[in-house]
């Protein structure tokens, strides 16, 4: 699926664009696939392209397919299996199977599902998005797009009794990213709302804004803190600044199951009143920079160990400049996020995509 980042880019962009587009999302997949289910793009008939899906030969295959369904106004259902174009696949090196639902730019009831989702997003507000299709073999007869967030619908919103039957699936299925449902002739893929990831990180140097730098880059919602005592705050574009004590960090900022904090002041003092403010929030990883003695005082002082803490913090790969220590922190967070190790994926048994 697209991340928030990508979602909130690709409702701007729809709402901008006119009727000659059409969004394309992959609904099924089966296999090793080159994009997970609920990826999508936007295609115009002028050929821009938003968030392509694939660098190869399907790509191009789906360009063309958005550029007919724009012609014709009439959504439909591709496949990508051994049987039906499987050598897109295969030349991908994939070899998996997929289904695409491509259809007409929404329509205004559906944007407003699109809207509700991106401002959810911003204000980390948990819910899901739905997209619903009937279906006549590969034909399809309409298309819906809601969003439920913070118990209020919005878009192509279907009837109570089965809204009802969605919101208890949502209910039920606990950290799932995504799923679908099939009822009959019709099919919802179901999509859990979750708003970027958010860094607080504690401290002014060279290694400070290179993690921050290296996170907006990763669309990451940066927060710096500089530790001074003076409370004050101002933001620019998507890295904000907050001055304040540790005791109030709680008043400009956040924190949720998305938010981490990396505490780097180099001062040991410092670093342990840092921390002991942000154990209790809940966070989805806490770290601090610093040596190995220097993280066995802080776990001493602080009473707190791997991984409720992780000192010092970042994967182990051979860091020495500002720079690649912040490559270190950034990729143990984003392993930490995704909920994996952070080893070789040449060692690994996993699927490359979490």
């Amino acid at each position: 699926m697209n991340s928030p980042q990508e979602f909130c880019a690709l409702t701007q962009f729809v709402e901008t664009a006119d009727a000659a587009s059409a969004l394309v999302t992959i609904v099924r997949t089966r296999g090793s696939t080159f994009r997970r289910v609920g990826a999508r793009m936007l295609v115009t008939a002028d050929g821009r392209v938003l968030h392509g899906l694939s660098g190869g030969c399907p790509q191009a295959d789906l360009e063309t397919q958005a550029r007919e369904v724009i012609a014709t106004q009439a959504s439909r259902l591709v496949h990508y299996n051994r049987e039906n174009a499987g050598d897109l696949l295969y030349e991908q090196g994939c070899g998996g199977e997929i289904e695409v639902l491509i259809q007409p730019a929404p329509a205004s009831r559906s944007l407003l599902a699109f809207q509700q989702a991106s401002v959810a997003v911003k204000q980390r507000i948990a819910g899901f998005f739905a997209t619903g299709f009937e279906r006549d073999q590969d034909s399809v007869l309409g298309v819906q797009n809601f969003c439920f967030t913070g118990g209020e619908t919005s878009g192509d919103v279907p009837d109570q009794v089965e809204l009802d039957q969605l919101i208890s699936t949502f209910s039920a299925e606990g950290k799932n990213t995504h799923w679908v449902v099939d009822s009959g002739r019709k099919t919802w893929l179901i999509e859990r709302i979750s708003p970027c990831h958010q860094l607080l990180i504690v401290g002014d140097n060279s290694g400070a804004r290179a993690l921050a730098q290296l996170a907006v880059t990763l669309g990451w919602d940066v927060v710096v803190s500089n530790p001074r005592t003076d409370s004050q705050a101002s933001s620019s574009g998507t890295m904000a600044f907050v001055t304040c004590r540790p005791t109030d960090i709680g008043e400009h900022i956040r924190f949720d199951a998305q938010t981490s904090a990396v505490v780097m002041t180099h001062s040991l003092e410092s670093d342990i009143e840092w921390v002991s403010a942000l154990a209790p929030h809940k966070l989805a990883y806490l770290g601090a920079l610093g040596s190995r003695k220097r993280a066995a005082l802080l776990h001493a002082a602080t009473g707190l160990s791997y991984p409720a803490l992780r000192a010092p913090a970042g994967l182990d790969i051979g860091s020495e400049t500002p720079t690649a220590i912040a490559l270190s922190i950034a990729a143990d967070i984003h392993a930490v996020q995704h909920r994996r190790k952070g080893g070789s994926l040449a060692l690994s048994s996993l699927s490359i995509h979490p």
